[in-house]
């Protein structure tokens, strides 16, 4: 019976997320709010994963604006507009990427020309 419950938990959830339409993204409004710098990280000083992905950018040497989403109004306001539920959130000239994986990252950097091509 419980093996049964996770399951049926576990098809609701994957059912919610997949039905979770965004809306979409008023990229002038925000890119009014976060400034005009190919790459814009939002984050939260708390944030284990937004720590990596900003490691990974020192890394690669691309620069970037960070914006704490609770300490920066700019920030705030994004990650209000962008409907965001979870951190980091990295903006890429138009591209958003939601959450943390590097090999996202890198493709995203490296289709804008911010990563050499290897």
């Amino acid at each position: 019976m419980a093996d049964r419950l996770r399951v049926a938990l576990m098809l609701l959830l994957i059912t919610l997320i997949g039905g979770c339409e965004r809306t979409p993204v008023d990229h002038v409004a925000l890119r009014t709010l976060v400034g005009d710098e190919p790459v814009v990280l939002l984050s939260a000083s708390w944030c284990g994963y937004c720590r990596q992905l900003r490691s990974d950018l020192d890394e690669w040497q691309v620069p970037f604006r960070e914006l704490d989403v609770e300490t920066n109004m700019a920030g705030e306001s994004a990650y209000h507009l962008l409907k965001a539920r979870s951190i980091p959130l990295l903006l890429v000239n138009e591209n958003i990427q939601r959450g943390y994986s590097r090999p996202e990252t890198q493709r995203l950097l490296k289709n804008a020309g911010l990563l050499p091509k290897t």
